[in-house]
């Protein structure tokens, strides 16, 4: 017998394809979540981002006080302090900068690296843009108020205007790091709502899947218990007609099992035993003739015997 028609092997079939179903419901909600984790990092990690760009910000604001400490100072120490106070805040932003490129860790707090390309341009360019024309301009102002302080000749029409232009830098640096924390926000914005959609439609997938799995599961069910059940009711139907002898009928199962093995067998019990009991009614019948035949000599013997008899009587009188 070919082992796949086998009645285990239907019923490990039908437990393999309960289980395949199980495996993919399971899997349809791992894969959601796991979606859905990744959509939840990207709004933490992302997060930090914001107040990266606001520090950014803030480390320009405050360079922008330093310029009008530069031009106020009344001589080379006040002008010193003032131009490392601009050097700390260059190197904040600077910090900042490197922490949405690269990312940082700094106690507690911890910066991912920004995935957003176009985010990331624009931090580069307006590190560029700090580090070759907004930081210059400190170093000119510097220079210029040195000079004045110290006596020394000093461009004057340069001075007069260098504060006003490094003001204007600091304002449009400002604005294209605006642009920075926009762009961050709408990416946090954009992974809420994705998790949103994900969440919603891994709930469907498995909803629908657990559904598809209940009824696949009850169908198989009632295949298989019928391909068990139903033959076993009629090979117990058959026996008990057998049992009240009844041997002319046959248990009409084909099926290429175990089940259909032993209703062959059956079959061909039921047949032997069908001619046993027919050679069984033949020498009854036999047995009985014999007697009849044995009860007529028996009785022409006692025939013969009361003629003797009645012979042997008479000679014995004469």
């Amino acid at each position: 017998m070919h082992s796949f028609l086998t009645l285990r092997s239907k019923n490990m079939a039908a437990f393999l394809c309960i289980a395949l179903i199980t495996a993919i419901v399971g899997a349809t909600g791992f894969i959601g979540m796991k979606k859905l984790n990744a959509k939840f990092n990207e709004v933490i990690e992302s997060a930090p981002l914001i107040e990266s760009a606001a520090n950014m910000k803030l480390a320009v604001s405050q360079d922008l006080m330093s310029v009008f400490k530069l031009m106020a100072a009344l001589d080379t120490d006040e002008l010193d302090i003032a131009f490392k106070e601009h050097e700390s805040f260059s190197k904040r932003f600077s910090m900042y900068q490197n922490a949405v490129l690269n990312g940082m860790t700094s106690g507690s707090v911890k910066v991912y690296p920004a995935k957003d390309e176009k985010l990331r341009s624009i931090v580069t360019s307006s590190g560029k843009f700090h580090q070759n024309d907004f930081v210059p301009s400190f170093k000119t102002i510097y220079e210029l108020m040195y000079k004045k302080l110290s006596a020394e000749n000093y461009d004057y029409d340069l001075l007069d205007t260098i504060d006003e232009k490094t003001i204007a830098l600091g304002n449009q640096l400002e604005k294209e790091l605006t642009k920075v924390e926009k762009l961050a926000r709408d990416v946090i914005i954009k992974a809420q709502s994705d998790a949103g959609k994900t969440r919603s439609m891994a709930a469907q997938i498995t909803l629908i899947a657990t559904l598809a799995g209940i009824v696949v599961a009850v169908i198989l069910g009632a295949v298989f218990s019928g391909i068990v059940s139903k033959p076993v009711v009629s090979a117990s139907k058959f026996t008990q007609s057998v049992a009240d002898g009844d041997f002319t009928g046959t248990l009409d199962i084909t099926q290429k099992d175990e089940i259909g093995t032993m209703a062959e067998s059956m079959n061909k019990m039921v047949k032997s035993l069908s001619g046993i009991f027919k050679n069984i009614t033949q020498g009854v019948v036999t047995l009985t003739q014999s007697s009849s035949e044995l009860s007529g000599v028996s009785k022409d013997l006692i025939s013969h015997a009361s003629q003797m008899s009645d012979k042997s009587e008479t000679e014995a009188g004469s």
